[in-house]
């Protein structure tokens, strides 16, 4: 190792002396020892060392020193303490703190304290979100308040998401948010066990993906709704509410209950032996019989007893169920539905589903994705997507007024880029009254739809009426009155719904009960003051307009049975491409429900494909419509028929009765009396009679009456084709020849034109006295 060999031994003991590194740290040596009195100046420190060698802490400062938490020692800082509850936010001294932070998850946030009242406060605020009450302090003193930004966070008031019922959290959250008028913000999915009410000035917004799923049925017929007990609750009238992006999901809605019945009486009945052993379990939910003794009666449950399992109901059965009786209970909910005095409600997109007809009892109570009922003014709902539910949206007003003060109407309602899906009906439009049948009134209803797109909407089958089955709509209007609509298009697949999802087979009281093939209209039901401009369906339909009660959305407690004062329709830029399974425009088929004639007025305007429209242009029950006019495009083959569905069913009422282009059946000249033959004039037998027709003449009526004989008929000529419209029996025929008198089938009587010329010839075999009014057309 040379001459560095001993570096790394140690060196001999020398008195007074230490063993220590050497200078250059190769190897040790023996170095001077220097006192502890001799190294003041010698060893570099802070110079506050030196101050806080003369001072004297004293008793208090001796006592902080020594503190061991750091809890106690930042009670003598002047910091923001942190506290980890509430409950140690409550027990700080406010004397000395009036800054917190709180670090309770969830809860994180700045608290201030304030002195002042805030007794209303801290009442309002149940759930401590934003105002907390101090331990030691009254809160008409005072109260810890959270530093707030823009919005409310859920969490704040307890909210955990997930499968926690949040139902308290998010109702306090909401009760806040509309007290201070801020943002309330729903940032993760949470779950609700009962419905959320709303309040003035209430805010919410929803994040993307941060769904609210209702999981139990609510007391007002709503899962978000301004409604509170009653319709005369003075806390229903509120305004200023907005919903962004909200999202709705009712797919956790309660199953109904299905059952037979062991026995039934006056205004009870014994449910089957598995039902609930729990008393009161079913009390205030809807029981509906679907078949067996007592079918499509529908009750509320007002009492129960489990042991016995009989349910007592509101009001007495009309007819008592047995042992043969089959039961549904259940409750009806809506995804939002407002009513009896809200006002200024704004929707902007969001996404609400899975509120089916099929979960709700009874059938078309519930179901609807929003609901704007009776005294709902100035709404607007804006991009919003409603998805497998009874209905997608739902407005109703109509005359009267609530206990409330408020008027039952729908005014300044606007639906604008709406979407439905998988819906029963994309659209509702109501004004069911018991007392009263549409009067126009401005002031009752006022609704505007600009943007309405769906698919696969129209099927309703599921409603419980006993009797009478039908179908529905896309659009359904059940005793609507001044309603504009306009952009709607849309499509329904090959399958739907006669494939999927079907008509009922399992109670024969389902309105759909029976039925097959595809919807029932695009337009479906009545009303007055009806506009729409632009709907195109791609897909097949029984008829694209069907004006006729809605029985399968609940239009059968109006004041009569048929649809009156429908008058004013304006229906322009209709257009299917798909198969018309019965007529263009069709009215109900039984005479009690039918609209008359003298009570339907407007214009509607269709493009059809003309070679599958399957029974005719106008319900044959329509021969006698003469105020509305109908222009009907053949978006094929190009034909354009335009007439009354009088005019058209007497000129033979499908495209092939009609030449190609446009054919216009508009009535020009008057009826001739001057030339009907009077009732004492006889045609002998093998006679004829003959007259000529007006000048410009395209097309003519020839109603053929008399006083004894069965030879009488309504018949109509254009093109060069005759059509008989109606007659009493087959005695007469027609022809386009010249009659002499024995030119047609002896034992008939012959019609015919030729060269401007019409010919009645009786062939009977005895005279024959008729009275004919013909009409004229050009």
């Amino acid at each position: 190792m040379g001459a560095d060999r001993n570096q790394w031994q140690y060196p001999k003991n020398v008195g007074g002396k230490v063993i220590g590194w050497r200078d250059d740290g190769k190897g040790m040596e023996n170095k001077d020892w220097v006192s502890p009195a001799d190294l003041n100046g010698k060893q570099d420190h802070s110079a506050n060392l030196d101050e806080l060698a003369g001072v004297d802490p004293g008793s208090s400062g001796k006592s902080i020193l020594a503190l061991n938490l750091s809890a106690d020692v930042r009670n003598y800082l002047d910091v923001a303490p942190y506290v980890e509850t509430r409950t140690e936010l409550k027990a700080l001294d406010t004397g000395k703190d009036l800054v917190a932070i709180l670090m309770e998850s969830g809860r994180e946030g700045i608290f201030h304290w304030k002195a002042g009242d805030y007794s209303a406060q801290i009442a309002a605020d149940t759930q401590e979100g934003v105002y907390v009450k101090a331990s030691a302090v009254a809160a008409a003193s005072g109260a810890w308040v959270r530093q707030i930004e823009d919005v409310l966070k859920l969490e704040w008031f307890g909210a955990l998401g997930g499968s926690t019922d949040d139902h308290t959290a998010i109702q306090a959250a909401w009760d806040m948010g509309a007290l201070l008028k801020k943002v309330v913000l729903h940032s993760q999915s949470h779950r609700a066990s009962e419905e959320l009410k709303t309040s003035s000035d209430l805010h919410v917004r929803f994040t993307d993906g941060a769904w609210l799923r209702q999981t139990g049925v609510s007391t007002t017929g709503s899962f978000i709704t301004n409604l509170r007990n009653s319709a005369s609750d003075a806390a229903t009238i509120q305004s200023n509410i907005v919903f962004e992006n909200p999202q709705i999901d009712g797919s956790l809605y309660p199953a109904i209950v299905t059952g037979t019945a062991q026995a039934g009486a006056a205004s009870t009945i014994t449910l089957a032996s598995d039902a609930s052993a729990v008393d009161d379990f079913y009390n205030g939910l809807s029981i509906v019989i679907l078949g067996g003794t007592g079918a499509a009666q529908s009750r509320t449950i007002s009492d129960y007893v489990g042991s016995t399992r009989v349910a007592t109901v509101s009001a007495a059965w009309t007819t008592p169920p047995d042992n043969t009786s089959v039961y549904q209970i259940g409750y009806n909910d809506n995804a939002f539905g407002f009513a009896a005095g809200a006002s200024e409600l704004t929707f902007r997109g969001g996404y609400v589903k899975n509120y089916p007809a099929s979960a709700m009892t009874p059938a078309a109570s519930g179901g609807k994705g929003i609901n704007l009922e009776q005294g709902v003014t100035n709404a607007i709902v804006e991009g919003t997507i409603a998805e497998n539910c009874g209905t997608g949206f739902f407005v109703q007003g109509l005359d009267g007024t609530f206990a409330n003060g408020s008027k039952k109407r729908a005014v300044s309602i606007q639906l604008l880029g709406i979407i439905a899906k998988n819906c029963g009906s994309a659209l509702t439009i109501a004004g069911v009254n018991t007392s009263a049948d549409p009067d126009g009134d401005s002031d009752d209803s006022m609704i505007v739809v600009n943007g309405l797109t769906y698919e696969n909407c129209g099927h309703s089958p599921l409603r419980v009426v006993g009797s009478g089955q039908q179908k529905a709509g896309i659009i359904n209007l059940l005793e609507a009155q001044n309603v504009s609509i306009a952009n709607v298009r849309g499509r329904n697949d090959t399958g739907y719904p006669n494939t999927s999802p079907g008509y009922p087979t399992d109670y024969s009281a389902r309105v759909g009960f029976g039925l097959t093939g595809n919807v029932g209209a695009m337009i479906w039901g009545w009303g007055r003051n009806i506009k729409v401009n632009g709907f195109v369906h791609h897909g097949n339909v029984d008829n694209p307009v069907a004006i006729r009660r809605g029985r399968a959305l609940g239009d059968d407690a109006s004041s009569s049975g048929a649809p009156e004062n429908c008058f004013n329709w304006s229906l322009a830029g209709l257009e299917i491409h798909g198969v018309t399974n019965e007529y263009v425009i069709r009215i109900d088929p039984t005479l009690a429900n039918r609209v008359a004639a003298a009570e339907l007025s407007g214009e509607v305007e269709i493009a059809v494909n003309g070679s599958f429209v399957t029974s005719g242009l106008v319900d044959t029950n329509m021969s006698s419509f003469s105020g509305i006019t109908l222009t009907t495009r053949d978006h094929v083959g190009g034909k354009t028929v335009i007439g009354t569905p009088q005019q058209i069913n007497a000129a033979g009422n499908t495209f092939g009765s009609f030449g190609g282009g446009r054919s216009d059946l508009r009535k020009v000249d008057r009826v001739l009396n001057s030339i009907s033959i009077a009732k004492t004039s006889v045609i002998a037998d093998d006679g004829v009679y003959s007259w000529a027709v007006p000048s410009g003449t395209t097309a003519f009526e020839l109603i053929i009456h008399q006083a004894a004989g069965s030879a009488r008929g309504h018949l109509a000529y254009l093109n060069g084709s005759w059509n008989i419209i109606v007659q009493t029996s087959t005695l007469i025929e027609t022809s386009t020849s010249v009659l002499t008198g024995t030119t047609g089938t002896d034992t008939k009587v012959t019609v015919s034109f030729n060269g401007g010329t019409i010919y009645i010839e009786n062939r009977l075999g005895s005279s024959y006295t008729p009275y004919v009014i013909p009409k004229y057309y050009g």
